[in-house]
């Protein structure tokens, strides 16, 4: 079942949703201000001299704007903080204009002010706010924020673990990647069982190994809602999946046996296996096919490679256009590809991730525009390539 937080907006009216997260952080803030504390990354909100208000109106260049949040002081009535949010209406061409306001009435009372958003927002838009020293997080960096200020004071607050599970039950939350269990992972699906040392226990059989693989499917998730929010209404929603493919090294008799087997099929053993690779990916089309228009997908998502003795995770992103007409010689399709290795330390960072993907999608389909093999594809092309520059 849902949690609390999640099931209760189903008795309004569906337009409320961003009203109604706004009331969320301040009703629970006053349970427990070390939420909107965490959202300022400071101890602001005092509740015996202060008071949270939703919708805050404000004169700024000669029309009225609206503060989702305002932290104001009760003897002064004057806002000491000011946090915008945005739910689901973060592309908005009007939200650029909102914002600068939004700063203008910020340095003129000297205050701080804060761009909460869902999802990953234009590089301008943060940047505008940053660039002016104010703060910038998505709702997974609060998360992650009320869940380390858990751990450091030992303690478990009602008011934060309702926030918390209701931003994991909607999928708005990162995963914490152990990529030492995603190594062991790789390790024992791909690697012959002697020669890695011990990796094994009860709790890493049961617990952590499958469940870094669970993170990770969980993570690219939230990654692949992040780029298809920034899609046009007329290209499909990717789909995900995943491949496993094993390396095999094999002596000369072992050869000479299996091609003397009149077998179809043959079992590998365990110390025949050489490593491998793990691909988590999203694959859609830009255009299903036709006789003289041979189709044109693309696709992007994470490779992890390990060989026999690795004693770490080798990480890899990458974009592609893929597409019969791209083929050479006897091939059934060719590509145009895009890599970047990573840090495995960055499976965990939802803001690095969905930028790093982002800037690999722009140079695939850059690439792929110009590309005469499939120019008759180039007008979809163009049309994602311009979406990620909104």
């Amino acid at each position: 079942m849902s949690c609390l937080l999640s099931r209760l907006p189903s008795y309004f009216d569906k337009s409320f949703g961003g009203r109604y997260f706004e009331y969320i952080i301040k009703e629970l803030s006053y349970e427990d201000p070390v939420i909107i504390n965490s959202i300022f990354n400071k101890n602001i909100f005092k509740t015996f001299i202060h008071e949270i208000h939703v919708e805050y109106q404000f004169p700024i260049n000669g029309r009225n704007r609206f503060a989702d949040i305002a932290i104001v002081d009760k003897e002064t009535s004057k806002p000491i903080g000011l946090i915008e949010i945005k739910y689901e209406d973060h592309r908005l061409d009007k939200n650029a204009m909102q914002l600068k306001d939004y700063l203008k009435r910020s340095k003129e009372d000297n205050i701080p002010f804060v761009y909460l958003t869902q999802h990953v927002p234009p590089f301008e838009h943060s940047k505008v706010v940053t660039q002016q020293g104010q703060r910038h997080i998505l709702f997974s960096d609060l998360g992650e924020a009320l869940q380390n200020r858990g751990k450091k004071n030992n303690a478990s607050f009602t008011a934060k673990n309702l926030l918390i599970n209701f931003f994991k039950d909607r999928g708005y939350m990162f995963a914490n990647i152990d990529d030492n269990g995603l190594w062991k992972f790789l390790v024992r699906l791909l690697n012959p069982r002697t020669g890695q040392g011990k990796i094994r226990n009860s709790k890493d059989i049961i617990e952590n190994i499958p469940q870094s693989f669970v993170n990770i499917m969980a993570n690219f998730s939230i990654i692949n809602t992040e780029i298809y929010r920034r899609l046009p209404d007329n290209i499909a929603n990717p789909t995900i999946d995943f491949i496993l493919s094993p390396t095999v090294k094999l002596k000369a008799s072992r050869m000479k046996q299996l091609v003397s087997d009149k077998e179809e099929t043959v079992d590998i053993y365990h110390s025949e296996k050489a490593g491998g690779l793990l691909c988590i990916y999203s694959e859609g089309p830009i255009l299903r096919g036709k006789p003289k228009e041979p189709w044109v997908y693309w696709d992007y998502g994470f490779e992890f490679t390990i060989k026999p003795r690795d004693k770490f995770l080798n990480c890899s992103i990458y974009a592609e256009v893929t597409s019969k007409a791209l083929a050479e010689g006897d091939e059934s399709y060719g590509a145009i590809w895009e890599p970047k290795n990573i840090s495995s330390r960055k499976l965990s960072d939802k803001t690095y991730l969905v930028g790093e993907f982002s800037d690999l999608i722009n140079k695939v389909f850059l690439k792929a525009i110009k590309n005469k093999k499939i120019g008759y594809a180039s007008k979809r092309l163009k049309n994602i390539y311009d979406s990620f520059h909104l």
